[in-house]
């Protein structure tokens, strides 16, 4: 049986022999070998991709809880199923304590992943590249998870997007990385340098 390259490899020859333009783009044949019907994609890359349309999905439901708060409603853990490691989901509203807390575990490891990992780029660029003085950056969330309740206990407007720009923060804050607050004025190019150039952490999507 030939393989799925040998197939490709042979709807070339044959899209080359129905006179087609040639030199062609990848695009162009796929174009051609699905409107001929001469391709469709395997089984089980149509499995992975209903899987990760799945995923996302899922990943983007929220329902707002009884403090009013906005919370996911479906969460991911991996657990151990016939013999391997399976990711399965659940809803907050009907899951076990004990698979919530298996994916809060689990949620935490990604995000200390995440910032050994920026501890690592962080470092090798303080040493190696940066042409001034070292870059500082706390990896102490707490008083910036204290400072987002009370915000978002405030005022429903003051709440930060999820996208936010990385910029300077100012030398009359603390030592440490601090989340931009959209009362801050706006910064032009001139007023750089009157700011420490500590960087501005993102939120993690998880």
């Amino acid at each position: 049986m030939p393989t799925y390259a040998k197939r490709m490899q042979g709807l070339v020859t044959a899209y080359r022999a129905a006179s087609r333009p040639w030199p062609a783009s990848t695009e162009q044949l796929a174009s051609w070998a699905v409107r001929e019907g001469k391709w469709l994609p395997p089984t089980a890359i149509l499995i992975k991709q209903c899987a990760r349309d799945f995923g996302e999905a899922m990943r983007q439901e929220s329902f707002t809880d009884a403090q009013g708060r906005t919370v996911r409603a479906k969460y991911p853990a991996t657990l151990p199923r016939g013999g391997a490691q399976t990711s399965l989901w659940d809803d907050v509203r009907t899951a076990s304590r004990p698979f919530m807390v298996v994916h809060f575990a689990q949620r935490r490891q990604r995000v200390a992943a995440d910032c050994r990992k920026m501890k690592v780029d962080l470092d090798s660029y303080n040493e190696n590249r940066n042409p001034g003085p070292s870059i500082q950056i706390s990896f102490n969330f707490e008083r910036d998870i204290e400072e987002g309740e009370m915000d978002a206990a405030a005022s429903p407007l003051r709440r930060l997007p999820s996208r936010l720009c990385r910029l300077p923060c100012d030398l009359r804050t603390p030592p440490r990385a601090e989340l931009l607050r959209p009362r801050l004025p706006p910064l032009g190019p001139a007023q750089f340098p009157q700011f420490n150039r500590r960087l501005v952490l993102l939120p993690l999507r998880l």
